[in-house]
């Protein structure tokens, strides 16, 4: 027989000031819970809904299945596929959950750990651990991101090369069930699939939910396309990354980690794209490993250069050396991290660096290395500035048409298939005779191509190539989505991984636990 878990209790009482906004009042006054960073469609609800504990979230998903209105949940934000824009319905804000308890465990043979409320923000949960000597380490870029939705999407970051992304982080969780049910779900408390991929699910009704696990093979990448499937998993991991369609994380308990003692900062700059790749390479493979690697090409240091001109003396953009991104510049640079646990450790790692560094097409003389706070954040701005300049560019271009935006990949390959990745893409972008940069996390074999069309028929083309990208990747035994997931927006991604008939197994999945439909309705598929 397949493991059984029972629906509990939700917690906290329902509020008797329940925050809402219904009718005209959303479009006029609630108009940022209709979009997110995607900026997809044109989003509509009837009514918002502002939780503030885990029973006022059973209570509105209860109501909402009775009358199978669809439910889009809502917190920062901060996604890029379209997944918290909603098309009528119910917006469920988990935005005022901010709960957080007290750090447990000494980290001295046991975990350390703490738990939250799906609504406390990644900063500020870095605040509540500021002097612990613990943190948490996945580490979006948008720090504005939401620990619920960090869960639901399996976010990552540039950390994630050293220390994975969130699942491994989550040891237990709270998920309320599209009927207003709650499960309470821990890491090594089961219940686990069978060896036929079967578990149940019993209801306060008695009625007994049947589940059945894909049997599908996930790309052994970073990844975050679909539902995640392993033999003999245990049921946490099917909600963890499930983009908010199976339940809705009501808290969490996140184990935390020990702090460096301390952390050396580089950015290196390259001769050439080519000299940053081995150094990719030879970084990989340094011991002790890197805790992050990340790639910046020609282009990119090109249009970091032009905003510092066009900004002027205020620019917030660092100064760049003289031969990176000048005109005809074919120079790259990486960005990466080492832990050191003494000034002799530190020591040595910088004798190392002045090692390989000359032989990998830098120098010392071409890294920006930070021994100082000053260095440091003049690194952290570097890297946030690159995005930014992106979105800059492309916001001038809408400004003369306003359906242009950037055509941005989220693929990640293999170490062993990132070279011919690389090279296929930079010949299919010149050929298309593309404005574009990339960037991303190289050390986990992920790149974000950044394709800035001019028109509308440019746009098109971009769009065409973006699939063509894809199917290169997955040809290389690599995914569609390595840390935005499928949202609204990459539904023919999704296919292009798995198959029509694996993704007929994930609505299978979801429409046992949400028979409606009702949960994040659009996410990740089509709801059929």
């Amino acid at each position: 027989m397949p493991e059984r878990i029972r629906t509990v209790p939700p917690t906290g009482e329902r509020s008797a000031d329940l925050k809402t906004a219904e009718g005209d009042a959303v479009a006029a006054d609630y108009a940022a819970y209709l979009a997110d960073e995607s900026r997809y469609g044109d989003g509509s609800a009837e009514r918002v809904v502002f939780a503030k504990t885990e029973a006022d979230v059973a209570a509105a998903l209860a109501e909402c299945a009775a009358s199978a209105t669809p439910v889009t949940v809502s917190a920062a934000r901060t996604g890029i596929v379209g997944g918290a824009v909603p098309f009528g319905g119910v917006v469920l804000s988990t935005e005022a959950m901010k709960t957080v308890g007290e750090v447990t465990g000494s980290g001295d043979g046991g975990e350390t750990a703490i738990t939250v409320g799906p609504g406390v923000t990644i900063d500020e949960l870095a605040e509540r651990l500021a002097g612990t000597g613990f943190f948490y380490p996945p580490d979006p870029t948008e720090r504005t991101a939401t620990i619920g939705a960090t869960v639901a999407t399996n976010a990552s970051g540039a950390r994630t090369f050293a220390y994975g992304p969130t699942r491994e982080f989550v040891r237990a969780a709270r998920v309320v069930l599209a009927c207003g049910e709650v499960l309470e779900l821990r890491r090594g408390g089961g219940p686990r699939f069978d060896a036929e991929g079967r578990l149940e699910v019993e209801l306060s009704s008695g009625e007994v939910v049947e589940l059945a696990l894909p049997g599908y093979e996930q790309p052994e990448v970073k990844n975050v396309a679909g539902y995640y499937v392993k033999p003999g998993m245990e049921l946490l991991d099917l909600f963890i990354g499930s983009e908010g369609t199976l339940g809705v994380i009501s808290q969490v308990e996140l184990r935390l980690v020990p702090e460096p003692e301390g952390v050396l900062a580089c950015l290196a700059f390259t001769s050439d794209e080519a000299g940053a790749l081995s150094l990719t390479e030879a970084l990989r493979a340094h011991e002790p490993g890197a805790l992050a690697i990340e790639y910046f090409d020609s282009r990119a240091l090109g249009l970091l250069r032009r905003k510092r001109e066009a900004d002027g003396p205020g620019s917030e953009v660092p100064e760049l050396p003289a031969a990176a991104g000048g005109a005809g510049a074919t120079g790259a640079a990486l960005s990466f991290e080492f832990a050191y646990a003494s000034e002799d450790e530190l020591d040595g790692l910088a004798a190392e660096l002045e090692e390989l560094l000359p032989s990998q097409g830098s120098s010392m003389d071409d890294t920006w290395a930070a021994f100082d706070a000053d260095e440091a954040e003049r690194i952290k701005a570097f890297r946030h500035a690159v995005p930014e300049a992106v979105n800059s560019a492309i916001a001038e271009r809408k400004r003369a048409d306003a359906s242009l935006h950037k055509v941005g990949t989220d693929m990640a390959v293999p170490a062993d298939g990132l070279a011919e990745m690389i090279a296929f893409q930079s010949a299919k972008l010149a050929e298309g005779g593309f404005e574009h940069v990339v960037f991303g996390h190289i050390g986990d074999g992920h790149l974000h191509v950044n394709i800035l069309p001019s028109d509308a028929a440019e746009l098109a083309r971009a769009k065409e190539l973006y699939l063509e990208l894809a199917r290169k990747a997955v040809e290389l035994g690599g995914t569609v989505a390595a840390e935005h997931g499928i949202g609204k927006i990459k539904h023919a991604f999704l296919e292009m991984v798995y198959g029509a008939d694996a993704v007929a197994q994930m609505r299978a999945v979801k429409r046992a636990l949400d028979p409606a439909g009702i949960l994040g309705r659009g996410n990740i598929f089509e709801w059929k």
